[in-house]
């Protein structure tokens, strides 16, 4: 018998504030038979990972999760301002939307450090145009302030912009959805125009119907001739960005991102780190149009894209936050 079928004495880890999912396991450690949505529809038996209990969540929550900080960089506090946070509740509650524009600049504002930020000569100057960014957050540094900070910096070039962000539609515990997450983040949706999408680690849901409805939305968003242009904000890597380094993609981010330059917006890279002084520091890099190889199958198209997107936002990155991303690349240093 190889070492691979013995079962392993230790424990599988768990996921660390619930936000990156770890695949199921079955009694062996092996994972368990899933399968996709297409299979369900031809009727394939499939096992559903059983709905987190609030015991697994305060565990998942509790876990330590080891060199979550970047190497140097101190432990600030980031405010949640109390007004701010029962004005959002209650609008969340009541389904009515706010300015986006006027929460960035709070987010920007309450920050522990004097941000920094570089390369804004590269944002388009007319028109939509998508973000590809690398998604920077833990445990104590939510990603709406990196995100804010983003978004808050396009405006002070842009006037005539509206920011979307595509995010996930629910936290995960172990391939299974949390419950009333979705309802939460709906509303939270509704309240900023986000798109929600369901990510592939969600295995109790149709995350490919979710990830096409998400897609025809984005494109009408680019596509849309009256009002004002929008700016698409990305994260290839889903769910298991972190502050630690770059990863790889979710799968059909590549794909995604094909489609939405189809429609002519240029792809812009943005990379978002800490300075060892602990202060958020946004580089933008200059825009592409990706033109893939020809002849290339669906999932090679899809790593091909993704990859080439991550390898831009790597060059925007310090060497530290690169992670497999930006071997032998050039640093981008554009001017602040």
């Amino acid at each position: 018998m190889h070492d691979r079928d013995k079962e392993s004495p230790h424990p599988r880890p768990r996921s660390p504030a619930g936000i990156r999912a770890l695949q199921p396991a079955g009694p062996a450690g092996e994972r368990r038979d899933v399968q996709s949505p297409s299979q369900r529809r031809e009727g394939a038996r499939e096992e559903v990972p059983p709905r987190p209990t609030l015991r697994r969540i305060s565990r998942a929550l509790r876990t330590p999760q080891p060199d979550e900080r970047p190497p140097g960089v101190p432990k600030l506090r980031y405010p949640i301002p109390l007004g701010w946070a029962f004005a959002m509740g209650r609008d969340m509650i009541l389904g009515r939307p706010r300015s986006f524009r006027a929460d960035c600049a709070l987010a920007v504002r309450v920050l522990p450090r004097l941000p920094v930020v570089e390369g804004l000569e590269h944002v388009p100057r007319v028109g939509p145009f998508v973000i590809v960014a690398n998604h920077y957050q833990r445990r104590d540094l939510w990603i709406g302030y990196p995100g804010g900070l983003l978004c808050h910096s396009l405006w002070s070039v842009r006037d005539d912009l509206t920011c979307h962000f595509v995010t996930t539609d629910r936290a995960i515990v172990d391939g299974a959805t949390v419950p009333l997450t979705p309802l939460l983040f709906a509303r939270v949706a509704r309240v900023w125009d986000m798109v929600l999408v369901t990510p592939p680690e969600a295995l109790d849901a149709d995350h490919e119907g979710s990830q096409r409805r998400a897609l025809r939305r984005c494109l009408g968003l680019l596509r849309r001739t009256d009002g004002p242009s929008a700016a698409l904000i990305i994260y290839p890597e889903g769910l298991h960005g972190s502050t630690r380094g770059l990863l790889p993609a979710s799968p059909g981010s590549g794909r995604s991102l094909l489609a939405l330059a189809a429609t002519g917006a240029p792809l812009l890279p943005a990379a978002v780190w800490e300075e060892l002084d602990g202060a958020l520091h946004l580089r933008f890099g200059p825009s592409w149009r990706p033109t893939p190889p020809a002849g290339l199958p669906k999932a090679e198209l899809d790593a091909w894209s993704s990859g080439e997107a991550l390898r831009r936002v790597a060059k925007l990155l310090p060497d530290r936050q690169r992670g497999t991303h930006g071997a032998g690349c050039a640093t981008e240093t554009p001017r602040r």
